[in-house]
């Protein structure tokens, strides 16, 4: 079949066939009687080389119909999974992620579509996927129908199947998923201004994650200048990169490093890197809490002075994340760090961050931030042993 939509292609472009042929007249055959007739005159060669070159779009149009014919393949072999929803309906798409409630799925006709998670009665999938429970429990299979519609079927080999309650699922992912479908990516810009006293501030943030088979790569930035009248600007400033391995019974282990800077602490950089773990106490598809502890070597650089300081720290922190993904969205994120010194006595640091997002329309979103920092021991040149604010900002989720 794909022979004959081949020739009719190149017929309606005006190649026979046997162009096609004559094309393949390059290799050793060919040269071989070519040197038997090198007294034949140059005219005749070149008519033969205007042929070749009239000869040329017969390739490229078989090449560009042959990729069509295989990018038309592909995209028919991807939407071949099937979900089932509450009222009857049968949505036949790629899967691309359950994540937080959400099922994400791609379709043809309807281009991506959010599914309530609850909203689904019956799923399968000839990809093969990673599926993971509230307990941290993994499967790797591929999805085939249930009739329970309270259970999803795994087929994880050709003889080992396993039903798995399909209100603990709480991540669904292919195991060669897209770069775009594993990556999110959240910025935001800020600005307000005070008359009164002059006071101008700009906030910017960044916050990226990307979730693979095995790992958690996050990365969090965020920028705070103040200014005012008559007084030295103000700058709080950081850039985190989070590195997050799972294992089992959702353990994980911890990598993390960064750069900051606060100048209402006097701190002007302070760079840190160490490692650790942590366990997600509960993960569901409306909660997250999880706690780390890691150590971390820091060096630190005063605003004033000379003198850096390098020093060891523990880190112990806890995270609670709560997100509702019926119109309109909603995610609230909660991080409080504690962070004694082991190589500078009695010194004592702390951050605590809140963050709440509401997505006003699809992909742009309305956000709420409080953050509180403090230091017993601050840097020389410090304002202050503590700093807090309120951001509020616009934002785009891609």
């Amino acid at each position: 079949m794909i022979s004959c939509l081949l020739t009719a292609a190149l017929t309606m472009r005006g190649f026979e066939p046997k162009h096609c042929l004559a094309v393949r007249k390059t290799g050793p055959r060919f040269q071989s009687a070519s040197r038997t007739n090198q007294g034949v005159s140059g005219h005749h060669n070149e008519a033969n080389a205007g042929k070749r070159r009239a000869h040329r779009p017969c390739v490229f149009t078989f090449a560009g119909l042959v990729l069509f014919l295989l990018q038309i393949s592909a995209v028919l072999a991807a939407n071949t999974d099937k979900v089932t929803l509450l009222n009857g309906d049968i949505i036949t798409c790629e899967i691309q992620r359950l994540e937080r409630g959400i099922l994400r799925v791609g379709t043809d006709s309807m281009g991506d579509l959010d599914i309530e998670w609850t909203d689904v009665v019956g799923i399968t999938s000839e990809q093969h996927l990673l599926i993971e429970t509230a307990e941290g429990i993994r499967y790797f299979g591929r999805l085939t129908g249930s009739d329970d519609p309270a259970f999803i079927k795994v087929q994880i080999t050709e003889k080992e199947v396993r039903e798995v309650a399909r209100a603990q699922v709480v991540l669904i992912t292919p195991i060669e998923e897209k770069l775009r479908d594993r990556l999110d990516l959240d910025l935001s810009l800020g600005y307000s201004y005070t008359k009164s006293s002059d006071v101008a501030q700009f906030t910017f943030g960044a916050h990226a994650g990307y979730r693979a088979q095995k790992y958690l790569l996050r990365f969090d930035a965020t920028s705070i200048r103040t200014t005012q009248q008559d007084a030295p600007a103000s700058r709080t400033q950081e850039a985190i990169l989070d590195y997050r391995h799972f294992l089992k019974k959702r353990w994980f282990a911890l990598a993390t490093g960064g750069v900051q800077e606060n100048t209402e602490l006097g701190l002007d950089l302070r760079t840190f890197a160490g490692g650790g773990g942590g366990r997600n106490l509960i993960q569901t598809n409306r909660t997250e809490l999880a706690l780390t502890g890691s150590l971390t070597a820091s060096h630190e650089e005063p605003t004033e002075g000379t003198d850096a300081t390098d020093s060891l720290e523990a880190n112990l922190g806890v995270e609670y994340r709560f997100f509702v993904f019926k119109q309109p969205k909603r995610d609230v994120l909660v991080q409080f760090a504690l962070i004694p010194s082991l190589t500078e006595s009695g010194r004592v640091r702390s951050n605590f961050n809140t963050r709440f997002k509401l997505e006003l329309i699809k992909d742009f979103f309305w956000e709420l931030q409080l953050f509180v920092t403090t230091d017993n021991q601050p840097p020389e040149g410090a304002v202050s042993d503590s700093d807090y604010g309120v951001i509020t900002a616009f934002g785009y989720s891609l």
